[in-house]
């Protein structure tokens, strides 16, 4: 029920490497990556030497048209798969996470004016997105796609659609698929939830935010609606949860379209109390339902609260090149 998130690894911090390497040992066997994440290499070299490494299975996130841009590219979405393939060691990746972005900019492509630019192409994307991905099934090269959607109302859009499934966030403070649930089921689709830990704010460590360090990103201002939000789920729960990181991670495993729950476990502390959680079950039903229909009297919050401004230094300009110089040295390899 548990995918190993590597977003967030840090490559410098070993502990990271050790929550994986925890991960794969007490049984969780996907990993959700991407060559777009500063982590990948390091992850590949990681598995390159894991006895483990054919048993896994991945979700690999492919981006096209990218933010800016119209078309969905053929050429780049097969190269993606290839040189991934090729990178993590396997036969097959089990699962396409597709993003259909442009040519919204970042900053809208969660909201309405994204919408507004991305929906009238979905056919025009989809269809030859669809084709591909039927030829890579039948050559054994991907398992399912599932589309990301970034909105609701893109989601419904496709819900008619031949994809498998979606990817989506899913959590105690997200949760807007809740609406589609029973029709995915229903359909034979799937969905893959994503950051059930709400990047650390739904965790023992997290909620306690008034504790936290002064520079703590979580005490950003960004964040302050969702701790709001977070604060009248409290109050309408009525007792407090004997611990945050256990109830966070069964509400997002607990419905039956949710096939596994992409979650970034920065270390081994992480890596066991999200498996005991698994394993301790789902939460019931009226909880879940609960959390959505306050979501649902709030109003959503925008995603791009989610999103650290990027800064660009002469650190993060040169580590952007070092991973398209490892990129390039890679995809030379595998020829």
């Amino acid at each position: 029920m548990l995918c190993f998130g590597t977003f967030r690894l840090k490559p410098s911090r070993q502990t990271g490497i050790q929550a994986l390497h925890e991960a794969i040992d007490l049984g969780i066997n996907t990993l959700h990556s991407s060559p777009e994440y500063g982590s990948f290499e390091h992850v590949c070299d990681v598995l390159d030497r894991h006895s483990k490494r054919a048993d896994l299975h991945h979700v690999l996130k492919v981006p096209s048209p990218g933010y800016g841009q119209r078309a969905f590219d053929p050429t780049y979405f097969r190269r993606q798969i290839d040189e991934s393939l090729a990178a993590l060691g396997v036969d097959r990746i089990a699962i396409v996470q597709h993003l259909h972005r442009g040519p919204a900019p970042e900053s809208e492509v969660y909201g309405e004016e994204g919408d507004r630019l991305r929906i009238p192409l979905i056919d025009e994307v989809s269809e030859p997105l669809l084709e591909v991905a039927e030829e890579l099934k039948a050559s054994g090269k991907i398992g399912a796609l599932v589309s990301y959607p970034h909105t609701m109302t893109y989601a419904r859009r496709l819900m008619d659609s031949s994809f498998d499934g979606f990817a989506h966030p899913f959590g105690v403070l997200e949760t807007e698929m809740t609406e589609l649930l029973d029709d995915i089921t229903e359909r034979n689709k799937f969905l893959i939830g994503i950051r059930p830990l709400l990047q650390g704010i739904l965790t023992d460590r997290g909620v306690a935010r008034s504790r936290l360090p002064r520079k703590d990103p979580l005490r950003e201002e960004r964040l302050d609606p969702w701790y709001r939000q977070l604060e009248l789920l409290r109050q309408s729960l009525g007792s407090e949860p004997r611990s945050w990181t256990n109830f966070a991670v069964r509400f997002a495993v607990t419905p039956r379209a949710v096939v596994t729950s992409a979650i970034g476990l920065d270390t081994v502390e992480h890596v066991r109390a999200a498996v005991d959680a698994v394993d301790e079950g789902p939460l019931s039903l009226p909880v879940v339902e609960l959390a959505h229909d306050m979501a649902g009297r709030l109003g959503s919050i925008p995603k791009s609260t989610l999103v650290r401004p990027h800064t660009w230094n002469a650190r993060t300009i040169a580590s952007a090149i070092l991973r398209r110089a490892r990129a390039g040295v890679r995809r030379a390899g595998s020829r």
